[in-house]
């Protein structure tokens, strides 16, 4: 499903957020939602809300929507009733025959309230004269009978099969508002709702079509570099920063994109940042460096991809990977009584040229030989004897 968001409005009059989903063929939910200025549509003081009553638009191409275009009101948000069903019994129209449309008239049904005709003329047109096409709703006034209409959602069908959603974009909007009014930080109105606006603005070039998919979760390994316990794959190491793969999981909408930034964290803290390139996604994987995990201890790392449109992907398995930097202590070597076949048991002279000897364990705490270390007995440079320790030695 494509959507083109638009905001129109600002700078001393309500500030309006268009979505517009396109559906089956010919058929296309619009969306009204008015924003504050602030971060992320919060809103601020002396920001402006009104009452919608009507949306006029154009269409590429200045065409008519033709007769047998239709308008359902899906929802609306009532300024004391919250998002509810739209009534049956409440005004709604639309204006489709082309060029000039800047005059919604004709409500059908309208015995909620006084009938009110709802247009764009004067101020409220745009550069080149007309729109295209319009929509009203709702009543004139907020009192005790009146609606108040502070969003709205509503589907036009059965327009032309040459119409996309690549029709609306680049295109000349208009928004008719009356009760408008001064809100507070926390969008409450402050003092009278006397005012009204006819707000113009372009729609969105397409540049900004949604996209809400967030990447495919990645994997993550200790990269064999820098696992440098008694194997490539205990994910032990005496490295604290040491190098991980995240490997790039995913496809079609989900598959990483160049330009996505991968993001690994120790426990909550981020620990490498990269921004995935071309040569990332040929490979599948990218290889990062860690910062610095900190001192001996068993860290539990994940890893997060977030593309450009602000999605992040769910983090991926856990990798508990321990940093282990402490040798242990140095252990004592004697030979076995067993082999020691000198005049006595202590004389280290043996006839056996494989002979059997015995490895003292030293140490304590961080220094003490643990099972699973390995112990290693040389003749000079050369091995003669290995050993992984267990539990019970």
């Amino acid at each position: 499903m494509s959507e083109l968001i638009s905001v129109i409005g600002g700078n001393g009059t309500p500030l309006i957020r268009i979505t517009i989903t396109e559906g089956a063929a010919g058929t296309f939910t619009f969306k009204l939602e008015q924003i504050g200025s602030g971060l992320n549509g919060a809103w601020v003081a002396g920001d402006q809300r009104g009452e919608l009553r009507g949306f006029f638009f154009d269409v590429n191409g200045n065409v008519s929507l033709g007769a047998s275009s239709s308008l359902t009101i899906d929802s609306y948000q009532d300024g004391r009733l919250g998002t509810v069903p739209y009534p049956t019994n409440l005004a709604s129209a639309i204006t489709t025959g082309g060029s000039g449309q800047n005059d919604v008239t004709g409500f059908n049904g309208n015995t909620f309230k006084g009938f009110s005709d709802v247009n764009m003329n004067g101020a409220g047109l745009p550069a080149d004269g007309g729109y295209d096409a319009g929509v009203a709703f709702g009543s004139a006034g907020i009192g005790s009978k009146g609606d108040d209409v502070q969003g709205i959602t509503f589907t036009l069908s059965g327009l032309p099969s040459g119409i996309t959603l690549a029709s609306f974009t680049g295109q000349d909007f208009g928004i008719r508002m009356t009760s408008v009014g001064t809100v507070n930080a926390s969008g409450d109105f402050i003092g009278n709702r006397d005012g009204g606006a006819k707000i113009v603005g372009t729609s969105d070039n397409g540049d900004t079509a949604v996209d809400q998919t967030a990447p495919a979760a990645p994997s993550l390994a200790l990269a064999a570099s820098s696992d440098t316990g008694v194997d490539d794959a205990n994910n032990e190491t005496t490295d604290d920063t040491p190098t991980v793969r995240v490997a790039l999981n995913g496809t079609g909408a989900t598959a990483p994109e160049a330009g996505d930034v991968v993001k690994v964290y120790s426990g909550s803290n981020v620990v490498a940042t990269h921004t995935l390139t071309a040569g990332d996604i040929t490979n599948d994987y990218v290889d990062l460096t860690t910062s610095d995990l900190g001192t001996d201890g068993v860290y539990s790392l994940t890893a997060t991809i977030t593309d450009e449109a602000g999605n992040t992907s769910d983090a991926s398995g856990a990798l508990t990977v321990t940093v282990d930097q402490t040798a242990p202590a140095a252990p004592s070597l004697a030979l076995a009584a067993s082999s020691d076949t000198g005049v006595d048991d202590a004389n280290n002279e043996t006839t056996d040229d494989t002979p059997t000897v015995r490895v003292a364990l030293n140490g304590t705490g961080a220094t003490a030989p643990e099972a699973g270390d390995v112990v290693k007995v040389y003749s000079g440079s050369n091995v003669v004897a290995t050993h992984t320790l267990t539990a019970g030695d």
